[in-house]
């Protein structure tokens, strides 16, 4: 209740909607990964590692009953990931929310009071 204040509810849940829409954590690691050509090469390589292991496990036939598991991790892992830049403004979009609800609110992103959104927005910037 102290955390989800009467009358903040569809303040928070919005700014837990912004907060989610961008990954950070991936966004940290695409950024590594944008700068350095030889971590760029060592995950090529770990990547056809880890289709090749997958593969061998649903060709096992000790592992038949979850064929379809591994085929759908290999679907999974054969999709084409977000490029850095739409992270870098997915980004920007939720700094430019957050930095626009601390203008509006004052200390906190909600209203007079931490909540939530406060919490679940430092640890995401952490």
């Amino acid at each position: 209740e102290r955390l989800m204040p009467d009358g903040q509810r569809d303040k928070i849940v919005a700014v837990l909607d912004q907060i989610y829409s961008s990954n950070v954590g991936k966004l940290s690691f695409k950024s590594y990964q944008h700068s350095s050509m030889i971590f760029r090469g060592g995950l090529g390589f770990v990547g056809r590692v880890r289709e090749w292991l997958i593969n061998s496990y649903k060709n096992n036939p000790a592992n038949a009953d979850l064929a379809k598991s591994y085929e759908d991790k290999l679907k999974q892992v054969a999709e084409p990931e977000v490029e850095f830049d739409i992270q870098v403004d997915q980004a920007c979009r939720v700094a430019a929310f957050l930095d626009e609800a601390l203008a509006q609110n004052g200390t906190w992103l909600t209203g007079p009071s931490h909540s939530l959104a406060d919490c679940l927005a430092a640890a995401n910037a952490a």
